[in-house]
Parts: C-alpha cells; sequence; structure tokens
C-alpha cells in the first residue's frame, strides 16, 4: 500500500526528516519506507485523503459538529481523534 501514496520519513518526535516536509512526498518502494522510524503521508490532493485532526481543545466542537460531518471511521489517538474525511 504504501507504494501507491505519497510518503515522507519522519523521526520519532513526528517531525519530516526531508528538507521541505510533506512536500518532498514521493511515492517509493516500501522496503525503503520500512526502514524509515516513522512514515508518513501526504494529504490532501497528492493523496486523494483527506483527515480531520481533532486535539483535545477540538473536542467539544468536534461533539457539537458530528452530525454535519460525513460519515467515515475515526481512530482515537493519544491527544484527541484523527479521521479521515
Amino acid at each position: 500500500m504504501l507504494s501507491s501514496l505519497p510518503v515522507f520519513a519522519c523521526n520519532a518526535a513526528k517531525e519530516p526528516t526531508t528538507p521541505h516536509g510533506f512536500k518532498d512526498a514521493r511515492r517509493t518502494r516500501s522496503s525503503l519506507a520500512n526502514s524509515w522510524p516513522l512514515v508518513a503521508f501526504a494529504t490532501g490532493e497528492r493523496s486523494g485523503y483527506d483527515v480531520l485532526d481533532v486535539d483535545p481543545t477540538g473536542l467539544d466542537w468536534h461533539h457539537a459538529n458530528y452530525d454535519a460531518l460525513p460519515a467515515t471511521r475515526a481512530h482515537q489517538t493519544q491527544r484527541g481523534i484523527a479521521s479521515p474525511i
């Protein structure tokens, strides 16, 4: 699956290790990406995926607007919710 997404390497602090961050995202072989500490992929037009990342300060907004959001999968994270939309 990684070969179909524009990916870029991140360090353990989730910071891009490329000079231009997500703008350096490229489709690459899974074997190369598997050697990176963390792998991230570009969202939006580059990949066709949109993601709504809700941090703790936005949870009240998320709960208040939940019915207006498209039906999608959501993932509980350490700090909030991540939902591809």
